[in-house]
């Protein structure tokens, strides 16, 4: 898969996650869209301010999970873009660096000047 596509599959599923989030707390907590998505983001990012926080013990267990699976997400996404960044900005210059210093010490094993 290409690399622009693994961070915009990171993205949208991290504002997929986000989304049920929100729903999920406006749901089980009946709290307004905004209370949800703001206690969603603080919970993925693994803040926690304390201001808000869940009451019931099915919004609990969902705390939970989400948190688990937001951390799992997070982590993919920060995979995702560090390799995409490796391969498009890093791995040119450590290719060519890797070939000056292999065709470098070709030229000198045939002309015999290499010293250990």
């Amino acid at each position: 898969m290409d690399g622009k596509v693994k961070v915009t599959s990171a993205f949208i599923l991290l504002v997929l996650l986000l989304g049920m989030g929100t729903f999920a707390y406006h749901t089980l907590e009946k709290w307004n869209y905004v209370d949800s998505l703001y206690f969603s983001t603080t919970t993925l990012m693994t803040v926690g301010f304390g201001d808000l926080h869940p009451t019931s013990s099915a919004s609990k267990l969902f705390t939970v999970f989400y948190m688990i699976s937001g951390v799992s997400v997070g982590l993919i996404a920060l995979t995702a873009i560090a390799s995409y960044l490796f391969e498009n900005q890093y791995a040119p210059v450590y290719n060519n660096t890797k070939k000056a210093i292999k065709e470098g010490f070709a030229e000198r094993m045939r002309r015999r000047r290499y010293k250990l």
